[in-house]
């Protein structure tokens, strides 16, 4: 017979078992109270009445208690039933179906977290590379137009050198040095830059190649600046040569403190060319390590970009693995300082070391802070949800 006929069955007993129960419930309870009225003061035989109804209430007892049995039983048996096919289906339960198509789906995504993190570190290891090149080639490009812009600024001194050393007696010994003052930059400078930068991942090799790249087509763009820059300091000067030849013609002529006050206005004159010379050196300096330094921060920019267009999987929390005993006394001190100072000491009674090591991970998740120690090792987890 199956559970169901037997329930309804039974079922069908049920009012009338109640009732009986109902009524021997009454009866027994009224008979009770009036056996203890009766025991305000007691003797023997008062005693012996109470017994004999304790010994009948006993039986009345067993009669409900029999009277009950074959509905409570089959309820149980029927609940066991229904209990047994939810299992089948209860996640909680690893031997189920549902469960093992959820633990699967977990260690898939946990094998998509492991996939993204290699990926992610793998950009972040590009995107240093990237950034060490874009500084790298920054450096050259600052270090290559600085050494052009020391040359130029030297070889211009030098023209002035030749100017403010003439004399009578070398006027056009060094008016003819003037005038054929070398106006090409020399391939053998440019091409005797070096410069030594200090880099993580870049190779000997890599630098080399970057050298290269920035040098390429530089020794066209200087050259044509020295000529530019000398071909204009020249005319300059020469234009002053007539005047600079009656100045020394002058100079001859005059007395003591006139010579002595003329060459003060010189030395004044000297002084405010080099200075000139100079500022247009820093100058020079400071507009190609800006553009560098621009160039090198669009190129980090890049660089961080690409390395953040990974596809993301994320975490559902942490599992924390205590190694040692000494471990529980960490995770205890990280409870405490966030959620156990706070609590009565009835609520801290009732917290287990369970409790606080769950609170410590999902700690971990939420605001990405760790014990860091060997007694304890953080596993990520990866859970997954049915979607509706």
């Amino acid at each position: 017979m199956s559970e169901i006929v037997k329930f309804s069955e039974i079922a069908a007993t049920v009012p009338q078992v109640l009732e009986q129960s109902k009524t021997r419930v009454l009866n027994a309870t009224t008979a009770g109270q009036a056996v203890y009225a009766d025991m305000a003061q007691m003797d023997d035989t008062k005693d012996e009445k109470a017994n004999a109804y304790l010994v009948k209430a006993r039986k009345t007892l067993e009669l409900i208690n029999t009277g009950r049995k074959p509905v409570t039983q089959l309820l149980d048996s029927i609940k066991k039933e229904f209990t047994a096919l939810e299992r089948e289906l209860d996640p909680k339960n690893a031997d189920s179906i549902v469960a093992k198509i959820q633990q699967r789906r977990n260690e898939y995504a946990t094998a998509k977290l492991e996939a993204q993190k290699k990926k992610e570190e793998e950009a972040k290891r590009l995107a240093a590379i990237q950034q060490e090149k874009a500084e790298v080639e920054a450096n050259v490009e600052a270090a290559l137009r600085g050494y052009y812009a020391d040359f130029k600024s030297k070889s211009i001194q030098g023209l002035y050198d030749l100017y403010n050393a003439m004399s009578l007696t070398n006027f056009n010994e060094y008016e003819k040095h003037i005038k054929e003052f070398p106006e090409q930059y020399p391939k053998s400078h440019f091409d005797s830059f070096t410069t030594a930068i200090t880099t993580i991942y870049l190779t000997k090799e890599d630098k080399v190649a970057i050298k290269a790249m920035v040098m390429e087509g530089k020794h066209q763009e200087f050259a044509k600046d020295f000529a530019e820059s000398i071909r204009g300091e020249k005319i300059d000067l020469v234009s002053k040569l007539p005047a600079k030849k009656a100045e020394l013609e002058e100079m001859a002529k005059a007395t003591a403190d006139q010579a002595k006050a003329m060459a003060e206005a010189k030395a004044k004159c000297e002084q405010e060319e080099r200075e000139r010379i100079a500022r247009q050196r820093k100058e020079a300096e400071e507009k190609a390590a800006a553009e560098a330094k621009a160039k090198q921060e669009a190129a980090k920019m890049q660089a961080l970009f690409d390395a953040q267009q990974t596809e993301k999987v994320n975490r559902t929390g942490y599992e924390i693995t205590v190694k040692h005993p000494a471990g529980f006394g960490l995770i205890f001190q990280l409870w405490y300082e966030y959620e156990g100072k706070d609590l009565a000491i009835d609520q801290m009674e009732k917290k287990s070391l369970g409790q606080m090591k769950s609170f410590c991970e999902k700690h971990a998740h939420k605001n990405d802070e760790k014990l860091e120690s060997p007694y304890l090792s953080y596993k990520e987890i990866v859970k997954t949800a049915a979607r509706k």
